[in-house]
C-alpha cells in the first residue's frame, strides 16, 4: 500500500454510528469517486486499529487521511498522528466525514454531517487554515487548529460547514 502523493487514505470504522460507518460508505464511496477524490479506504477491525492504520499510513508516505467515523474514530486518527514519528503532524492532512453516534466534534465546529459537503469541502481542499470566508454562503470551513504536543506544530483538519 504505497502512497500516491494525490490519493487519501481513508479510514473507515464499520460500528461507527451504530453500523452507519459500513452501512453508509457505498454511498460515501460514490461521492468521492464522482468529486475525483482517487482514495485507498481500509476498515478498523477492533479498538485502536485507527491509529495503527493512521501510523502505518503516515509511514508509507500518505499526507492526506480522510476519517468515516465518529469522535472515538478521529480521537484515534489524531492520537496516531501524534504516535508516528516520520512527519509533524502538521503535515498531514485530515478529513472527516461524519457517521458517528453524536458526533460532538463536527457539531462544535459548526460542520455539515451531510456526507456531499464534507466530500465537497475535501474536494475544492478548504482545511482549517485556509480557504475560510465568513462571508461564503455555501459549504465552507471553520479556520481553527488542532493543538499538538509543545514544538510539533498543529494538524489541519479539513470538514465541511454547511452555512444558509
Amino acid at each position: 500500500m504505497a502512497a500516491d502523493s494525490g490519493k487519501w487514505f481513508v479510514i473507515v470504522n464499520p460500528v461507527a454510528g451504530s453500523g452507519r460507518g459500513l452501512d453508509h460508505f457505498p454511498q460515501i464511496s460514490k461521492h468521492l469517486r464522482d468529486a475525483h477524490i482517487l482514495c485507498e479506504p481500509v476498515f478498523t477491525e477492533h479498538k485502536f486499529h485507527a491509529t495503527e492504520l493512521t501510523v502505518t499510513a503516515v509511514r508509507e508516505g500518505y499526507r492526506r487521511i480522510i476519517v468515516v467515523g465518529g469522535d472515538g474514530t478521529l480521537h484515534e486518527v489524531v492520537n496516531g498522528l501524534f504516535i508516528q514519528q516520520e512527519v509533524c503532524p502538521d503535515e498531514v492532512l485530515v478529513a472527516v466525514v461524519a457517521v458517528g453516534t453524536g458526533n460532538d466534534w463536527v457539531r462544535t465546529f459548526g460542520i455539515s454531517n451531510r456526507y456531499q459537503d464534507a466530500v465537497k469541502a475535501i474536494s475544492e481542499g478548504y482545511s482549517f487554515l485556509s480557504g475560510w470566508s465568513p462571508t461564503r454562503r455555501r459549504t465552507t470551513a471553520r479556520a481553527a487548529t488542532w493543538p499538538t504536543s509543545p514544538g510539533r506544530g498543529s494538524t489541519r483538519m479539513s470538514c465541511a460547514s454547511s452555512r444558509t
